[in-house]
């Protein structure tokens, strides 16, 4: 039988091939022995630290390390390593100190183990952990079950809480109204079980019951965590409610308008490209809808002069100066509006054909009256309400002496004769007032003070 392994060879087998740096030192703290472990830790060879002193590799006064020992305890201690090459080395030393048979201490043992790379992850989770506390979203992680184990400051703010630990143990969906909570959790951890993201918007309650709308971007980790991104979108939901119901109102008040509308946006590449219209310009381009939006002006139906067109917009755009006017094309008169916008302009068109006609039938009739009066041998006059004439035919000079430029102006009672001023002025009420039409006989007094 072979005689047992003595345990100074077991001692010598397992320092030299153990994980950890082995030191060991005397009472005054020079190195007796090391192992390899400890000196690939320094970044040079276990002969090379023989001998010297402790503190050559590892500040001890910055630590409290002390040499004096009185009872067998092992003491913890975190030291950075003066390593060979300047290369930054931390290590955590488990510090034993030996004893003689008769209880005198004769130095220690410390085992070293290699935290360097440890030490720096947690350096790096502590700079993500501050930065998690700086930024302006909150944000919140979630175990699988949906229970927030950890909050940074904002995201107990935004739901109202002083500090993120109140938050932690929480269900995520007592956050949120709960008359929508069953479609956003079918919504949000179904689209999480399929692609591991969500993002969207919901009603969320404040701490003292108000209601927010919270934007929530919601990522799930390969451990079936759930990161939680959210930050408060009320004013620009509130924001975006308002436009919604300015541009129903826009569509009502132009599909109600009888007036034909369009409005145009500038690009430098296609020129003026439709972007809005009323169903009176589809009518006119007689395309749908669908049809014009988006297309250049340039390349719709050539209804109008619209090489015309385009110059005038293109001025008006430029000039940010409105025009309205009147054209007339083919057998059709419109009246048009050119209104400057941001980069573009709105246009409003309308048929102003009956109205041409009936003006000018009006001037025809005029032009009819006006001939029938200057060559009448009966005196044709206009008063204002107040009996001035505003026009009277050349015939009163043949009647009554005076140019019809003498006349105007002037009173009808001027050419009464008193005794008959009041029947005239109460036919005349009559008529102006009371819209009746009435004779009145009465003695005009001429120039030369005659009357007839």
């Amino acid at each position: 039988m072979e005689s047992p392994v003595s345990s100074t060879t077991w001692y010598q087998f397992i320092f030299a091939n153990a994980l950890e740096g082995i030191v060991v030192v005397d009472a005054d703290l020079i190195i007796r022995e090391a192992n390899q472990r400890v000196a690939e830790m320094l970044g040079c060879c276990a002969s090379d630290l023989i001998g010297k002193e402790l503190s050559s590799f590892l500040d001890l006064e910055e630590r409290g390390f002390s040499a004096n020992r009185s009872a067998p305890i092992s003491e913890e201690h975190h030291f950075r390593l003066r390593h060979v090459a300047g290369i930054e080395v931390w290590a955590i030393a488990i510090v034993t100190p030996l004893f003689s048979q008769v209880g005198e201490y004769e130095g220690s043992l410390l085992r070293f183990r290699d935290i360097t790379e440890r030490r720096h992850l947690l350096g790096e989770i502590h700079k993500k952990s501050l930065a998690l506390e700086v930024v302006m979203d909150g944000i919140a992680i979630l175990n699988q079950r949906g229970v927030i184990t950890y909050a940074n400051v904002a995201f107990a703010k935004l739901f109202g809480y002083a500090f993120a630990r109140d938050l932690v143990g929480k269900m995520w969906q007592e956050l949120f109204v709960s008359d929508i909570l069953p479609q956003l959790e079918a919504e949000a951890f179904g689209a999480l079980q399929e692609s591991r993201h969500w993002r969207g918007e919901a009603p969320a309650k404040h701490r003292d019951r108000k209601l927010f709308w919270a934007e929530q971007s919601l990522t799930m980790t390969e451990d079936g965590s759930i990161i939680c991104v959210c930050r408060d979108v009320t004013e620009r939901v509130n924001f975006e409610t308002k436009l919604q119901k300015s541009e129903m109102w826009l569509r009502a008040a132009l599909e109600g308008s009888l007036d034909t509308f369009w409005m145009l946006e500038w690009d430098d590449s296609h020129g003026f490209i439709v972007v809005e219209i009323n169903k009176w310009a589809e009518k006119l381009f007689q395309l749908e809808r669908s049809e014009i939006l988006g297309k250049q002006f340039s390349q719709l139906p050539p209804v109008l002069h619209l090489t015309d067109l385009l110059a005038k917009y293109r001025a008006v755009m430029e000039a940010d100066k409105p025009l309205s006017e009147e054209f007339r094309h083919k057998s059709t008169w419109y009246w048009h509006q050119i209104v400057p916008l941001p980069n573009g302009v709105a246009v409003t068109m309308r048929d102003i054909s009956e109205r041409k006609l009936a003006e000018s039938a009006i001037r025809d009739s005029e032009l009819r009256y006006r001939l029938l009066a200057e060559h009448s041998t009966d005196i044709i006059s206009r008063h204002a309400r107040n009996g001035r004439f505003i026009y009277v035919s050349p015939a009163c000079h043949a009647l009554l002496g005076y140019s019809t430029t003498e006349l105007v102006g002037h009173s009808l009672l001027n050419l009464v004769h008193p005794h008959d001023q009041e029947r005239v002025n109460l036919a005349f009420r009559m008529a102006s007032d009371h819209k009746v039409s009435n004779s009145v006989s009465y003695r005009a007094i001429c120039k030369n003070k005659q009357s007839f």
